[in-house]
C-alpha cells in the first residue's frame, strides 16, 4: 500500500471517531457559551433598567459599543494561524508547524501592545461623541473607556492560545473559557450596579473579573500543551505577510459586522436619543437569538471542516450538505416561533419599553435569517481560510448601510435603521449563492 494509500485510508476511516469527539466537545462549549450570552442578554437589560434607569443604561450601552471596535485588532490572525497550524500538522510539517505558532505568538504580541496604545486614544476622544448625563462627569466617561479598553486588550493578548485549543481539538473548550469570562464580568457588572452607579467603577470589576479567567485559562493550557508556549524566535514575517489577504477577508467581517450590530447604537444615541438605543438593542438582541443558536453547530463543525480538506476526505462534501440541510430545518421552525411569540416576549422583557416598535422587530428578524443562511453556506470556505472571498464584499455593503442610517433615520426612525440592514443581508447572500456554487473547498499550508 502506498503512502497516498494509506493516508486516504486514514482521512476515510479512522479520523471520523476523532471528528466525532471534536463536535460534541466544540458544540458542548459553543452551547455553553451561547447559553451564557443568552442568558446575561435577557438579564441584563430588564436589571440593569430598574437598577440604572433607561438613560444611563443607555449611555452604559454607547460606551460598551465603542471598545468592541479594539477587537478588529485581532486582524482574524487567531483563527487563520489555528488553520495554518492544522494545515502543517495534516501536511507532516513539523519545522512548519513550529515557525507558525512563533508567528503567532509575534503577531500577538504586537498587537496586544497596539490595543493599549489604541485603549487610551479612544479614552481621550470619548467626549467628543458620547453625551453627558446628569451625575456623570467627562472623566467618568474618560476613564469607564479606557477600563473597558483594556479588559478587550487582555482578551486580544489570548490569541495564540485559542488558536492553539483549535488545531488540538479543543475550539470548544476556548468557548466555554471566553463564555466563563463573560459571565465573570456580568456578574461583577450586577453586583457594583445594585449598590452604586458608579460607571467607572463598573467597568474596573468587570476588567478583573475577565483577566483572572482568561488568565487562569491561560496558564492551564500552557502548562500542559508546551510546544504552544510563548516563544518568537522562529517567528516568520514572510509567512505573517502571506497570510494577510486572509487576514484582511476576516478583518473585514469583524468592521462589517461592528457596522451592522455596534455602530447603530452609536448612531442612535446621537441622532434620536439614549433612549431609543435600549430599544433597538433590545429588538436587535431578541431577533438574533436564533443565529446566536446556529453558531453552536457552525463553530464547532469549522475546525472539522479544516482537517477534513486538509486531509482531502472524500465525505467533505457529504458533510457538508447534511450540515446545510440541518440548520436551515432549525431555522424553519425558528422563524415561525419568533414570528409569533415575539412581539409579545420583547415587550415583557423591557418592561413596555419596546411597545409599538413590532415593525422595526420584525424587520431585523427577517435580516437574521437571510445571515444565517449566509452564514452557514459559508462556513466550510472560512474555516480554509478563504475569507477574502467573502469579507471585502460585506464590508462594502455594511459600511454602505452604516452610510445609509444618517440619510434614513431623520425621516424613518428606528424602522429606517433596520431597513438598512435587512437590505445589506439580501444583497449578500445572494452573492454568497453564487461564490459557493463556483468555488472547490481545499487546503493547503501557505508557501514561504
Amino acid at each position: 500500500m502506498t503512502g497516498s494509500d494509506q493516508e486516504y485510508k486514514t482521512a476515510k476511516v479512522a479520523v471520523p471517531l476523532s471528528y466525532v469527539r471534536q463536535f460534541i466537545t466544540g458544540a458542548s462549549g459553543e452551547a455553553f457559551s451561547q447559553l451564557v450570552t443568552i442568558v446575561t442578554q435577557l438579564a441584563m437589560v430588564p436589571v440593569l433598567l430598574l437598577l440604572w434607569g433607561q438613560e444611563q443604561l443607555g449611555l452604559w450601552l454607547m460606551l460598551s459599543a465603542v471598545p468592541t471596535y479594539l477587537t478588529l485588532g485581532d486582524l482574524g490572525l487567531t483563527s487563520i494561524f489555528g488553520t495554518e497550524i492544522t494545515a502543517r500538522r495534516m501536511a507532516g510539517d513539523t519545522h512548519g508547524e513550529e515557525v507558525a505558532i512563533h508567528s503567532s505568538w509575534y503577531t500577538t504580541r504586537v498587537i496586544t501592545m497596539c490595543a493599549v496604545l489604541f485603549s487610551f486614544a479612544f479614552a481621550l476622544a470619548a467626549p467628543g461623541f458620547v453625551p453627558l448625563i446628569d451625575g456623570t462627569t467627562q472623566t467618568d466617561i474618560q476613564l469607564t473607556m479606557l477600563l473597558l479598553c483594556i479588559s478587550v486588550s487582555i482578551s486580544l493578548a489570548q490569541g495564540t492560545v485559542g488558536a492553539g485549543m483549535r488545531v488540538i481539538g479543543l475550539a470548544g473548550v476556548m468557548s466555554g473559557v471566553n463564555a466563563m469570562a463573560r459571565l465573570a464580568e456580568s456578574v461583577a457588572l450586577l453586583v457594583v450596579a445594585a449598590t452604586s452607579s458608579n460607571l467607572p467603577l463598573a467597568a474596573l470589576a468587570m476588567l478583573l473579573a475577565r483577566a483572572f479567567v482568561l488568565l487562569t485559562a491561560r496558564a492551564v493550557f500552557l502548562h500542559r500543551n508546551l510546544q504552544f508556549r510563548p516563544a518568537t524566535r522562529l517567528a516568520s514575517r514572510q509567512l505573517i505577510w502571506r497570510l494577510m489577504p486572509a487576514s484582511a477577508g476576516y478583518f473585514s467581517f469583524t468592521f462589517g459586522n461592528a457596522a451592522l450590530i455596534q455602530l447603530p447604537a452609536i448612531v442612535i444615541g446621537n441622532l434620536l436619543s439614549p433612549s431609543a438605543v435600549v430599544v433597538f438593542s433590545a429588538a436587535r438582541t431578541l431577533s438574533r437569538m436564533g443565529r446566536m443558536l446556529v453558531s453552536i453547530v457552525n463553530h464547532a463543525i469549522d475546525p472539522i471542516f479544516t482537517q477534513l480538506a486538509g486531509a482531502r476526505a472524500t465525505n467533505l462534501q457529504q458533510t457538508a450538505r447534511l450540515h446545510r440541510r440541518g440548520i436551515f430545518c432549525f431555522s424553519a421552525l425558528y422563524l415561525v416561533l419568533a414570528t409569533v411569540l415575539g412581539p409579545t416576549v420583547l415587550a415583557w422583557w423591557t418592561h413596555g419599553a419596546t411597545r409599538g416598535y413590532d415593525a422595526v422587530y420584525f424587520v431585523l428578524l427577517a435580516a437574521v435569517m437571510l445571515e444565517i443562511c449566509w452564514f452557514t453556506l459559508q462556513v466550510p470556505y472560512i474555516s480554509i481560510n478563504q475569507h477574502h472571498v467573502f469579507g471585502w464584499v460585506y464590508l462594502v455593503l455594511a459600511s454602505l448601510a452604516a452610510l445609509a442610517l444618517f440619510v434614513v433615520m431623520p425621516s424613518y426612525g428606528l424602522l429606517g435603521a433596520a431597513l438598512s440592514i435587512l437590505a445589506c443581508h439580501v444583497v449578500f447572500t445572494v452573492y454568497t449563492l453564487v461564490m459557493v456554487r463556483t468555488r472547490p473547498i481545499r487546503l493547503e499550508p501557505t508557501k514561504i
